[in-house]
Formats: structure tokens, C-alpha cells, sequence
């Protein structure tokens, strides 16, 4: 799949990655691969130690913003917090799975 260039396309790309990406059955799928303490635990209960919103399907995430010295403020606006579902413990991993900058990137040799 091929990233987009221009900003329009960038913004509906990054538009559906969020859809997709706060959806709690989905999130906990890709939690379960991604931290150790999670390999092998049921991805049921993993979306059970997610912060689910009303509508019981979406996860509520974090905002926040760093600034790179290259590339200018990034917003890291998918920052989700898990409880472990063993415990109910803080999970000591961040769970941040993707960081964006306002504009799209550029492509290499332009």
C-alpha cells in the first residue's frame, strides 16, 4: 500500500487508520502480538483492560504532543491505556501505536 503525498489523501488515510485502529476488538488483536505481557493472553480479556467508550466498541485514546528537532511538533494521537487483564495492573508498556505529524511526509529525493 502506498503512503499518500498530498494532504487531503493524508488526512483521510490517517482518518480511517484511527477508525479502524480504536476499534477494541481490533486494538486488543494487535496488542496481543505486540507486548510480552500480553502474548498468549485471550484478546477478549485484553479489550476488557481497555478504557471502552459508550458505545461499547470504541477506545478512548490520549493526545499529546513532543517536539522533533527535524521534522517540528508530532502529535502522538494514538496513545491508549491498558489494564493487564490478570491483575487489572497499569500495563508498564506504552501502548502507542502510531505517531503522525500535521503534514504528510515528503518522499525521499524530492
Amino acid at each position: 500500500m502506498n503512503t499518500p503525498t498530498d494532504k487531503k489523501s493524508w488526512l483521510k488515510y490517517d482518518q480511517n487508520f484511527k477508525t479502524v485502529i480504536h476499534r477494541g476488538t481490533i486494538l486488543s488483536w494487535i496488542l496481543q502480538g505486540c507486548i510480552g505481557e500480553l502474548n498468549g493472553q485471550d484478546y477478549q480479556k485484553i479489550k476488557e483492560g481497555l478504557d471502552i467508550g459508550a458505545d461499547g466498541f470504541t477506545v478512548r485514546g490520549k493526545e499529546t504532543e513532543q517536539f522533533s528537532g527535524t521534522n517540528g511538533p508530532v502529535i502522538m494521537d494514538n496513545i491508549f491505556d491498558l489494564r493487564l487483564p490478570d491483575s487489572g495492573e497499569p500495563s508498564p508498556s506504552s501502548s502507542i501505536l502510531k505517531r503522525r505529524t500535521i503534514l504528510p511526509p515528503t518522499p525521499s529525493g524530492r
